[in-house]
């Protein structure tokens, strides 16, 4: 059965998804890791930075709300954000300045 296949997906989601994420971040993670790391998005049911409660995830679908937070540098896994703020953490990072003076604008 072809990887690409709809049939194939929906009956391996996990393998589907984790095909998805090595493609798109290219974590340097042993198969167990990458197989920890799905059992981890299954579970988290919200954003942890704003707590915004995910869909629930469709079988097959590489993307969604739920987005794998890592580090550029380290490259190290950090947890799942919402799309919102992924995109935030990546843009702002460890720039503390800039984060104290958008909370006091």
């Amino acid at each position: 059965m072809r990887l690409n296949s709809k049939k194939y997906r929906e009956a391996n989601p996990m393998k589907t998804k984790i095909k998805c994420w090595k493609q798109k971040i290219g974590l340097p993670l042993t198969q167990g890791e990458w197989e920890e790391i799905y059992h981890k998005w299954v579970a988290c049911e919200n954003c942890e930075c704003c707590g915004k409660v995910f869909d629930t995830p469709v079988p097959g679908k590489c993307f969604n709300d739920k987005q794998l937070d890592h580090c550029h540098k380290t490259m190290k896994f950090r947890n799942f954000l919402c799309n919102k703020c992924n995109k935030m953490r990546g843009y702002l990072d460890t720039d503390y300045q800039t984060i104290m003076k958008l909370m006091t604008m």
